[in-house]
């Protein structure tokens, strides 16, 4: 897997996949229980030890440059990027919003994921959403309660809309995905940017995770680190549930001051 070029952390998840799929043989009796036991012994690869790449550690982007690529988005893009600005969610837990998976009756809106990072491990996932991020998500859950919020269909039609009125030949997409996922946002994140240098702006290259660091920095810096964990809904597996009713309450504060 060196030798391929693969860094240090991917080399590390396909040690840890390759142990998940012999606990299943196991299970299933497939394979004899010593043989899962002896690959518990394989170690993952250590920082600086192992001579495979090392990856950059994800830093957060200025807000500046986050606000200089919203003209040059689509209303959706644009929305759906100064949301996860505001709430710090994940591109996934963003892209999978649906009117019937928010509580709207109380200062704080609620939002439930029904699939998440941490689902497995039965975690329940909540994101506060505060009056700032709110007034964007507002116009898109003017839809049926099952329909995701964020849809590629409305961006090309406006795309579609804004060439038409420039008089430029209107090229129709075959295929339009009817909602976004982490990958097309990410896309779509980057040819913002790419139209912003084609403008002359100078702007560098982020990414959405990158949008979630920015959260998480400013709320740490203005409410500490158990607010910033709160709201980004990271949680240690020995925390109780008593704890994390403390974490949702951090996690609306947090949200009525930056959300």
């Amino acid at each position: 897997m060196i030798k391929c070029g693969w860094c240090r952390n991917v080399v590390n998840q396909r040690i840890n996949m390759v142990k998940r799929m012999f606990r299943w043989a196991v299970s299933e009796q497939l394979v004899p229980a010593s043989t899962y036991h002896g690959l518990q012994a394989v170690e993952g690869l250590k920082r600086g030890r192992s001579g495979a790449r090392e990856t950059e550690r994800v830093q957060p982007v200025a807000e500046k440059h986050v606000r200089t690529i919203l003209p040059f988005s689509s209303p959706t893009v644009a929305a759906m990027i100064q949301l996860q600005l505001l709430t710090g969610m994940r591109s996934s837990e963003l892209a999978s919003i649906r009117p019937c998976d928010i509580e709207t009756g109380g200062k704080i809106w609620l939002y439930r994921p029904v699939t998440h990072k941490t689902r497995y491990r039965d975690h329940e996932r909540t994101i506060s959403i505060g009056p700032r991020a709110q007034k964007i998500l507002k116009p898109f859950l003017k839809r049926k309660i099952t329909d995701y919020c964020f849809s590629p269909v409305e961006s090309d039609a406006n795309r579609r809309q804004q060439r038409c009125k420039k008089k430029k030949n209107v090229k129709i997409s075959e295929k339009v995905r009817s909602r976004y996922d982490k990958d097309s946002y990410r896309r779509a994140m980057q040819y913002a940017i790419k139209a912003a240098r084609k403008a002359g702006i100078d702007v560098p290259d982020f990414h959405p995770h990158q949008l979630r660091h920015t959260a998480a920095t400013r709320i740490r810096k203005e409410m500490g680190l158990d607010a910033a964990r709160a709201m980004l809904g990271h949680r240690n597996l020995k925390i109780t549930d008593d704890y994390a009713e403390l974490d949702q309450a951090l996690a609306g504060e947090a949200a009525l001051k930056f959300g």
